[in-house]
C-alpha cells in the first residue's frame, strides 16, 4: 500500500516506469490528474518516480525504522 499521490494518466509515455503509476493502490489511494506535459515538443513531468526513487524510498523507511 503506497503512502504516495498516485497518477492516473494512462497516456504518460513514462507510465510503465513510474512507481506513481505502476503501485498497487491502497483502498483510500489520492491521485493527481495529469502532472505530465509537453513543453516546446519535449515531454516533462515534475512528479516522475523511478527505480531509483523507489529505492531511495526503501533505504529512507530502513533507516527511519533502524533509528527509532
Amino acid at each position: 500500500m503506497p503512502d504516495i499521490t498516485m497518477c492516473k494518466n494512462d497516456q504518460c509515455p513514462l507510465k510503465d516506469k513510474c512507481y506513481r503509476f505502476t503501485a498497487k493502490p491502497s483502498m483510500r489511494q489520492s491521485y493527481i490528474e495529469n502532472p505530465s506535459r509537453y513543453v516546446h515538443g519535449k515531454f516533462e513531468c515534475d512528479l516522475f518516480w523511478g527505480d531509483s526513487a523507489d529505492y531511495l524510498l526503501q533505504e529512507l523507511k530502513s533507516i527511519y525504522k533502524n533509528g527509532k
